[in-house]
Order: C-alpha cells, then structure tokens, then sequence
C-alpha cells in the first residue's frame, strides 16, 4: 500500500497564491451552475486547483464563490478537496471535473466546517465518500442551515438553498488510505 500523507502538494499551493482576476456576472435571483466560470487548472500531473476569481467575503458579485477548489484524478476515481458555498457551486464544480475526466468523484475532503468548504457536498452522488474530522461534522450539523442563510442573504440570494450532506467519514489522527494508487511516501 501506497501512503497519501507524504504528496507534495507544493503546486496547488503555489497555484492557490497565483489567483486569475475574473469577473463574475450577477444576475437577480440564484446563480445557475453556467455562471461560475470554473476553469481548472493543472498544477502537477493530475491535481487541479479551481481558483475563485474573487478576492473577497461572498457577495452578490462573487455569487459567493470565495473559496478555493482542488481535485486529483487517480486513475481510480477523483478525490475532490472542498466543494464550495452552495449546491449549485458544487454542481459547477462537479461540471468542471466533468471536462477534465470521467472517472466519478469518489472521495471528497471537507477541509473545516466554514460553509464556503462544504455546502457543494449534495451536488456529487450519494457514492462518494465525504471526510472531515469529527469536530468540523459536528459544527457543520449545528450550524448547516445557519450557513446557508447567511450565504444567501450575503450573496442577496445568489447561492440559493443548499440541502445539506454531511460528511459520512470522520478523520481524527493520520490515516494511510490507497486512493487510485497515487498515495506517496
């Protein structure tokens, strides 16, 4: 078995503080998945990031999409690193993954529970599996919903109402999982 803990994850990183100036179009009532212009791009070979063109808290402008996106195709599946502010943001994300491979999304990583990381989760089919640690699970169960208020009346509707899926998988100490047989040492 392969370990994932030792990947470089040096381009994405370098690829996160190198954001692309793109504006978004705002339209009244909420964004559709077409309105994100999501192009992903490759930092090393098979790991994209999807760089939110936004510099800011989420706004009507922004359509709430504040945050970024990252994915790893692994010849076995996609492993997707958070999913973004609303249902219709991950549908956009998931369309985006969807025209670089089409191997499923098979694994998603919240990274914490700021709703801007997770609330895309109910976009990707119920197969795959969705981590976070178990503290980031709880906070996202009791504050989900207050989430998706605020985003809404932040982005004046932009992100529209998300149904929440929470991550079925908690991770609390350092885990060695096999993931398409890219894990590094």
């Amino acid at each position: 078995m392969q370990r994932w803990k030792g990947m470089s994850l040096w381009p994405l990183v370098l690829a996160m503080m190198v954001m692309p100036q793109v504006g978004l179009a705002g339209s009244s009532g909420a964004a559709a998945p077409g309105d994100y212009a999501m192009t992903p791009e490759e930092v090393a070979p098979g790991v994209y990031a999807v760089m939110t063109p936004a510099r800011d808290f989420p706004s009507r402008e922004n359509l709430g999409w504040n945050a970024n996106m990252a994915f790893v195709v692994t010849g076995d599946g996609v492993l997707v690193f958070d999913t973004g502010s609303s249902e219709t943001m991950g549908v956009a994300l998931r369309e985006a993954i969807a025209g670089v491979t089409d191997e499923p999304v098979r694994w998603i990583v919240n990274s914490h529970s700021h709703g801007d990381h997770w609330l895309g989760n109910a976009a990707f089919a119920a197969e795959a599996e969705i981590m976070a640690g178990s503290a980031a699970i709880a906070r996202m169960e009791a504050e989900g919903q207050g989430w998706v208020e605020n985003f809404r009346e932040m982005t004046e509707g932009a992100t529209g109402d998300s149904v929440l899926r929470l991550p079925d998988t908690s991770v609390d100490e350092r885990v060695t999982r096999d993931l398409g047989g890219l894990g590094r040492r």
